[in-house]
């Protein structure tokens, strides 16, 4: 989806998933969800279908729509793997790609493209296409994906090992300058950004329950904070920001999709698209908040596996929350 000042957002390949779990229904959806398909006025087309512009009273009728939809509760019923296979929901391979967090990404990408509705319906209206997608495996029959005990290493054999986390999921050391959606540029502006902010790399790991995902990360010069860039199979996610206080809690800040779990000690802000130093400043702030209840911010070694253990803890404390 674009408007005419050309800002940019989308869902990726799960543009047909996140409708479906909006309302139910793998096809002839109502208006206004069903523009996202068809519908609008026909601007021209490119390889992938027609280009289509909804006018600022179509695209402010979607707003409305998606405001009665936070994107924390998409698919909190609807998201069956099994039965969006039988229902042909695109790109039909979701038992073959369980092991990644598909409506984790969902809930981020429709998170965008919500903002960006709301933000240009007034005045711009919106421009809404399809682009091409060449979807890199084989699969034909889901049933033939390899159990997930077996995926590591049938994936990933030569990464070296970080350490093994919950459930056996294996931590591995990797390289996201090989990942096929971080260009040389694409990392390039990430580093400039972070070491502008105060931060320096400490390399970059994936795991075994999601091997088409890479994460690098950084230290603030005080070690005191450590952030993130999620690099999916499909996208370039967004930031997020950690600091740990003494007595254990963690607090969080995020450009993608977070939610707050008080009960477990997580403090998170979520500031949608927002720039690393906007994210380290929101970090600092909610930390200053927290630290006469929760003692001092913890100094981190300046290493890979502190920041994959971070994210681990961080997986495994969030795991029980509902």
């Amino acid at each position: 989806m674009s408007s005419p000042k050309r800002r940019r957002s989308g869902l990726d390949i799960y543009w047909h998933a996140v409708l479906y779990l909006l309302t139910g229904l793998s096809q002839n959806m109502d208006e206004p969800y069903r523009w996202f398909m068809e519908g609008g006025e026909i601007l021209g087309k490119n390889d992938a279908g027609e280009i289509r512009y909804l006018s600022p009273s179509q695209a402010m009728e979607l707003a409305a729509a998606l405001e009665e939809e936070p994107p924390d509760e998409l698919g909190q019923l609807a998201f069956d793997e099994a039965k969006m296979d039988r229902l042909g929901i695109y790109p039909s391979r979701w038992m073959a790609w369980s092991e990644s967090d598909h409506l984790g990404t969902m809930r981020e990408l429709y998170s965008y493209v919500r903002e960006l509705v709301a933000s240009s319906s007034k005045k711009t209206g919106l421009l809404i296409h399809f682009e091409a997608e060449t979807i890199d495996d084989d699969v034909t029959e889901p049933e033939a994906a390899l159990p997930k005990a077996e995926a590591p290493q049938a994936t990933m054999p030569s990464e070296k090992l970080l350490f093994i986390g919950e459930e056996d999921n294996r931590y591995l050391e990797t390289d996201a300058s090989k990942h096929p959606k971080a260009t040389a540029g694409i990392l390039s502006e990430i580093q400039a950004d972070l070491k502008q902010t105060g931060y320096s790399v400490t390399g970059d790991f994936t795991t075994s329950a999601n091997p088409g995902d890479t994460i690098r990360c950084f230290i603030s010069d005080d070690r005191t904070v450590i952030a993130i860039k999620y690099i999916s199979r499909n996208a370039v996610g967004g930031y997020r920001f950690f600091s740990k206080l003494e007595d254990g809690a963690l607090v969080v800040s995020s450009g993608a999709f977070i939610r707050e779990a008080k009960k477990v000690n997580y403090f998170a802000d979520f500031l949608q698209n927002q720039a690393p130093a906007e994210l380290h400043a929101a970090v600092l702030a909610r930390r200053a908040k927290l630290e006469k209840k929760h003692g001092k911010p913890v100094t981190f070694a300046a290493d890979l596996i502190t920041a994959a253990r971070l994210w681990e803890e961080q997986n495994t404390r969030l795991s029980g929350v509902r």
